[in-house]
């Protein structure tokens, strides 16, 4: 399932010609978001994962193992905006973060999400035989190299989102440009 429908460009305010074009964006809407971290948990939960622990994209239904980050980033916004009206909400999204970014770690390193494509060969080796290893191996380099190791850890997140109102305007501008997305819809209600 590919996720990204798209890339949108942020606004060009360039106006001299021979300017550089704008630069294309990804970006992720919070119902895709939430259908990817929703696979995640279920996956799990479920204990399902894929082939000699990793996990296969398809089965969260993301299109990178970015993707699965960026999801948990939104879900972790959407939910502190939803729990922040009240002392007691507040202290559920305290709970509820931690267990949140033990998620993120589980599907980023635990038992990673990888390109489906990447996972034939070490589910066609015998298992534990010198193939096996060194794929197991080739994986894991994969994984270092990504920069998912380079993300900002679902507590830093956290902090940050508690700097912002989540009922300020540009609440989600904000969110989305942290996590390097561009956000271009409404917040529904």
């Amino acid at each position: 399932m590919q996720i990204k429908e798209g890339k949108k460009k942020r606004p060009d305010h360039s106006t001299a010609e021979g300017s550089p074009p704008a630069i294309e964006l990804p970006t992720m809407t919070i119902a895709e978001a939430t259908k990817i971290a929703d696979k995640a948990a279920e996956v799990m939960i479920a204990a399902e994962y894929g082939p000699n622990g990793y996990t296969p994209l398809s089965l969260v239904g993301a299109s990178s193992r970015r993707d699965v980050a960026n999801a948990l980033y939104i879900v972790l916004a959407e939910t502190y905006e939803e729990s922040s009206g009240n002392q007691s909400g507040i202290e559920w999204f305290a709970n509820w973060s931690k267990s949140a970014g033990g998620s993120l770690n589980q599907m980023l390193f635990v038992f990673p999400c990888m390109p489906d494509n990447e996972l034939l060969k070490i589910t066609s080796t015998k298992k534990f035989s010198p193939e096996y290893f060194a794929e197991d191996k080739r994986l894991r380099q994969l994984i270092a190299n990504d920069g998912t190791k380079s993300l900002e850890s679902a507590e830093s997140f956290v902090a940050f989102l508690k700097s912002l109102k989540p009922n300020a305007s540009d609440y989600w501008a904000s969110v989305y440009s942290r996590i390097g997305l561009c956000w271009n819809e409404e917040k529904p209600q």
